[in-house]
């Protein structure tokens, strides 16, 4: 879907006094990284309806569990999700017998100590 200016205008979505703006009264964001994600679904929104009721959705996930989100999140644990996500780990067995845990934390070393400093921080 395109919107022009004018129609940003018109429906306040940016407005000049950020109190008026429609997305400053729905922006929960808590970095800038999130505001800015949250500003390009703004400029950019679905005209799938499939898009739109799968975002909804997500975003209704999101808000039930917002109790279990921590109140902040510190640059540290941001630093370690990136590398974890950005680190291509060997895959973890299924089933979490003794032996499974075992061999992975003696052939795959380096990944068994990233998962395990990882999750702590998650």
């Amino acid at each position: 879907m395109e919107i022009d200016n004018t129609t940003y205008s018109d429906l306040s979505i940016f407005h000049h006094d950020e109190a008026q703006s429609v997305f400053h009264k729905l922006n929960f964001a808590r970095t800038a990284e999130g505001r800015e994600w949250l500003m390009k679904f703004f400029r950019n929104p679905f005209s799938d309806p499939g898009q739109i009721r799968e975002t909804q959705s997500i975003v209704k996930l999101i808000f039930d569990k917002m109790g279990d989100w921590p109140e902040s999140i510190s640059n540290g644990t941001i630093m370690v999700i990136a590398k974890f996500y950005d680190s291509g780990i060997d895959t973890i067995p299924t089933g979490n017998n003794p032996v499974n845990v075992y061999e992975y934390k003696i052939f795959h070393s380096s990944d068994y100590s990233l998962l395990k400093y990882s999750l702590t921080h998650f």
